[in-house]
């Protein structure tokens, strides 16, 4: 619900899957409303998982607005959409179709925008932004970047005004998280999964980008650890005939899409992330784990150094690194304390620096500079 003399704000995106883009519009479209929003989401194709959530918690949320990304008249879709429920500012997901038809539609309506962009380049390394993308840039009044280092990539690389860009950090909501190590036995239980091994997981969409394949050959150089892979995707079948081939299936437990993450992280004993360098740029997942007060282990991909403390919060090592990976995998099976000094300090660098309060209430003040601009 809004508050008296509250703003008219759309979100659009095009279908939210679970990710952490997604998780981060699902925060704001939660809470802008204690911040003097009336919020609206507007899917381009379907709500999907993230969209079903945010309709359970009361938050309106409209499908296929425009659900062909090649149809010409998909502007004027979004434009008559944005008119007929009274948008007087868009708010938009880097999402292709969204940063095209969602530009120019908010532009015929003569909405200000604001532009989040989640990436650090694609999947085949090519740029966040297409040429189409950044034709339309200034369009946008403010290009949100999720880290200092994303900002200057943007800047740098994929050509967006300094001037436009505004840094808002991903933010969590510690309280969701139980960073009592004491739990760990009965997350397992819940779980299905074994009491007294060492379980080392990994929170990500089963993605190329995610090298979950280096993650694997990890594990069958460590007989003394298990491997928990928390999410679905594309390349499951081929990451289940690696773990057959590499001899390690029975220490690999699949638990496919979980909607409520923070009830297993407390089963694990590392949290765990192996991505390649594209597009990985400040990972919700690994936010959750530091919020659960797990110890993380990461590639050095993205901006993770202004996340993950090396030596004070977690690891960090070179991306492809298997036997530094290796090393300190086995540090932190090996040392009890270690794990619980590093968990607890990550909890404590999100409750200070990476809060979903805070997250909230900075794109408030971006909005609502937009507005007052206008």
């Amino acid at each position: 619900m809004g508050v008296a003399g509250s703003r008219r704000l759309t979100i659009l995106a095009d279908s939210l899957v679970v990710g952490g883009a997604e998780r981060v519009l699902q925060a704001l479209a939660e809470d802008l409303p204690g911040e003097g929003f009336l919020v609206r989401v507007a899917c381009l194709r379907d709500a999907g998982p993230v969209g079903e959530q945010l309709r359970r918690a009361g938050v309106e949320v409209d499908e296929r607005i425009a659900p062909w990304p090649r149809d010409p008249f998909s502007t004027l879709r979004i434009a008559r959409y944005l008119a007929s429920h009274g948008s007087e500012i868009a708010y938009m997901l880097d999402h292709s179709n969204v940063l095209w038809h969602g530009r120019l539609a908010a532009a015929w309506c003569q909405l200000p925008q604001v532009c989040a962009i989640h990436r650090t380049r694609r999947a085949d390394g090519s740029p966040s932004l297409g040429v189409a993308d950044r034709a339309l840039g200034r369009l946008s009044e403010s290009v949100i970047a999720v880290s200092e280092g994303h900002a200057e990539y943007l800047s740098s690389f994929e050509g967006v005004p300094r001037g436009r860009l505004d840094v808002v950090y991903n933010g969590v909501d510690p309280g969701r998280f139980n960073g009592d190590p004491g739990t760990a036995t009965a997350a397992r239980d819940r779980q299905g999964l074994p009491r007294d091994a060492f379980l080392w997981g990994i929170v990500a969409a089963l993605r190329p980008e995610k090298n979950h394949e280096m993650a694997l050959r990890v594990l069958a150089r460590d007989e003394d650890s298990q491997l928990v892979l928390i999410g679905s995707g594309a390349r499951e079948e081929a990451l289940r005939e690696l773990a057959g081939r590499l001899n390690v299936q029975e220490r690999v437990h699949w638990m496919g899409q979980v909607e409520d993450v923070g009830a297993l992280l407390p089963a694990l004993d590392v949290v765990a992330l192996t991505s390649h360098p594209a597009v990985e740029t400040f990972p919700v997942s690994l936010l959750e784990a530091m919020a659960a007060a797990r110890p993380t282990l990461a590639t050095r991909v993205g901006s993770l150094a202004e996340m993950v403390l090396d030596g004070e919060t977690g690891y960090l090592v070179a991306a492809s690194d298997e036997d530094a990976f290796l090393q300190r995998l086995q540090e932190l099976r090996s040392d009890a304390q270690l794990r619980l000094r590093l968990g607890q300090a990550g909890r404590e660098r999100v409750a200070t620096c990476f809060t979903r309060r805070e997250m909230v209430a900075q794109t408030a003040q971006i909005l609502a500079r937009q507005l007052a601009r206008r």
